[in-house]
């Protein structure tokens, strides 16, 4: 046996990770994608994937991959996710961050954070209730991790159910709602999340978003599956994108001095943060797996690159109907390349044919 149980669910000895990266409002498009590869799932293999959380073992998610990975784990059906996004994301964000300097002087952001956290408090109280990290891992036997940052200590700080038996229960009692407060709560664009619990184990109850040092969380995923499995236990991760908009600048030499304006008060730094993370997580990820002596794949969902001229529709506080209809057209030209990748036979696409329903490509 392992730490965690092992797994009898697959079929075999897999020890199944689903890594979802931040994105704000991009969150909309990894949920459609999954519930149309699901959906595929069904009409291809006959699959039951009603319940997609529970094809995995443990859930890593970051920002509104908390959310999502959450609601997979909490067992709720992905149309009801999307319908989070769809429905409560206008209230969450209300107006975008200016991208003109000179309308961020009277850009009302502190007001529009505090009816965006009420709006989005809102929303994930009618989806979990009061369900904590604890009750959840007793009800699912789904391990469930989220990325935040403390803001008293300035240090990553990471919320796990008790899977994991030397986190000694600390979160045990923190709520699902608050953790996803926690880790989604980007500076500027959104609200300081506030945990108030009388016994929280926690140095404060203030916490930021934890994009800021994991939005890619694979190598969170890793770690966290390497410490809680059996040698000999395959490990499987799947990584699910947000469909980040194309990135890079046109910078003039001759201006490198910016100030508040040209950094828009910071929410341009929040940007290169984020952005600057995608990829070498994916590849610092990928150079350690030759030096792990263990049985452990990493797969990458396939995301469509968006053109220059969609890139603008495409910010994490964007919540207008037509970057929300953009956000579902990609996830659907996602699920196509998948398909596509499926036919191909390679390995990738074998891994993900097995997690979606046909279980013979994965043995």
């Amino acid at each position: 046996m392992t730490v965690n149980n092992r797994p009898e669910k697959h079929g075999s000895n897999k020890y199944r990770v689903l890594s979802i990266d931040g994105g704000g409002m991009r969150g909309l498009y990894s949920c459609a994608y999954l519930q149309g590869m699901t959906d595929t799932g069904k009409a291809k293999y006959d699959a039951e994937l009603d319940d997609f959380g529970n094809k995995f073992d443990l859930i890593v998610g970051t920002s509104t991959g908390a959310i999502l990975g959450a609601g997979l784990a909490a067992g709720i059906p992905l149309s009801g996710i999307c319908n989070l996004y769809t429905e409560c994301g206008p209230k969450i964000f209300p107006k975008k961050l200016p991208d003109q300097p000179s309308k961020l002087v009277f850009h009302p952001r502190s007001k529009l954070n505090k009816s965006g956290d009420a709006a989005l408090r809102k929303a994930l109280d009618s989806q979990f209730n009061d369900l904590t990290l604890g009750q959840l891992h007793q009800n699912r036997q789904i391990g469930l991790v989220i990325t935040s940052v403390n803001c008293a200590t300035h240090r990553a700080y990471v919320f796990k159910t008790p899977h994991d038996k030397t986190s000694n229960h600390r979160d045990d009692d923190i709520t699902l709602v608050d953790a996803c407060l926690a880790s989604s709560a980007a500076p500027i664009y959104r609200s300081i999340a506030v945990i108030s619990q009388e016994d929280a184990l926690l140095d404060n109850s203030m916490f930021i978003d934890g994009g800021l040092w994991a939005n890619n969380p694979v190598l969170v995923a890793l770690i966290e599956a390497l410490r809680n499995t059996d040698d000999d236990q395959e490990i499987e991760i799947f990584c699910l994108g947000t469909s980040p908009a194309p990135t890079g600048s046109v910078l003039d030499q001759d201006s490198p001095h910016w100030g508040l304006l040209k950094w828009q008060f910071g929410g341009r730094a929040i940007e290169y943060a984020m952005d600057s993370q995608f990829q070498v997580y994916d590849d610092m990820a990928g150079m350690l797996l030759s030096h792990i002596h263990r049985d452990v794949s990493i797969t990458r969902f396939p995301q469509p690159v968006p053109s220059a001229d969609q890139a603008p529709l495409l910010a994490l506080d964007d919540a207008s109907q037509k970057a929300m209809t953009l956000l579902k057209q990609l996830a659907a030209r996602a699920v196509d390349e998948t398909n596509q990748l499926i036919n191909t036979g390679s390995e990738k696409g074998k891994r993900i044919a097995a997690l979606f329903g046909d279980e013979s490509e994965g043995d």
